[in-house]
């Protein structure tokens, strides 16, 4: 609604709990951010780590490391091949309130 009728906003500011309540796709992001509009949360998600599969669906492989040290270089967060059985230290611990504060990244 908002791209559809850009020229009649000036700047408008989105405003949501958290960013799982924003589902919109990264063309449509871009043109949104085209139209002025900025996206806000009022809480932050701690992610303690993103997993990873090489293995496509729709049966593309793509190198294993190559495409988990990609994301790595992307994301401030501790990387997990799924595929690999990687484990992860966070699920032999308990994971306290200030740990997640500390050893998260933030989205």
């Amino acid at each position: 609604m908002f791209i559809k009728n850009r020229g009649n906003f000036d700047h408008v500011n989105l405003v949501a709990i958290d960013g799982t309540r924003f589902f919109i796709s990264y063309q449509e992001y871009q043109k949104a951010l085209a139209c002025n509009l900025s996206f806000y949360v009022m809480n932050t998600i701690h992610l303690l780590f993103v997993s990873c599969n090489p293995h496509s669906p729709l049966g593309v492989d793509f190198p294993k490391k190559e495409f988990q040290n990609k994301l790595q270089q992307e994301i401030l967060c501790h990387v997990i091949d799924v595929k690999e059985g990687e484990k992860c230290d966070l699920s032999m611990k308990e994971v306290s309130k200030e740990s997640v504060l500390t050893d998260s990244c933030h989205v």
